[in-house]
């Protein structure tokens, strides 16, 4: 039965780390079906970049880089919320694997208050550079 549980556990997780990387295509099929995918750009207009002729500047460059690396470090935080989820789900009681979970969930948690404080410190850095510059 344990051997049950670690194989669903993989598969579980496999299955959100697919639904995560794959949740950002989107498929459009036209009318002459046409079948096309459209990846939305995440570097497009990050941290209040509003126009194309805006993103050329270094400091919108570097703000968009600096959105992404933050996008990317945020959905490993929630994943690892997940994973301590199932581990809660599967640890069948055991009193040593459950404060393992809550040590994930809190530590994780912990790392997404981190980010989204990052991301609002930075949000106000580069305002104020856009508002000193331009």
């Amino acid at each position: 039965m344990y051997n049950s549980l670690k194989i669903m556990k993989k598969i579980i997780v496999s299955l959100l780390v697919i639904i995560v990387l794959f949740s950002a295509v989107q498929v459009q099929a036209s009318a002459t079906k046409d079948v096309r995918l459209s990846v939305p750009n995440p570097l497009k207009y990050a941290l209040g970049v509003n126009s194309p002729d805006e993103f050329n500047e270094p400091t919108a460059i570097i703000a968009s880089a600096i959105a992404l690396v933050l996008m990317v470090v945020g959905s490993f935080a929630l994943i690892f919320v997940i994973y301590g989820g199932i581990m809660i789900l599967t640890s069948m009681g055991n009193a040593e694997k459950v404060q393992k979970a809550k040590g994930v969930i809190v530590w994780s948690i912990i790392g997404l208050a981190l980010i989204i404080s990052s991301y609002v410190i930075l949000q106000l850095i580069f305002s104020t550079l856009k508002g000193a510059v331009g």
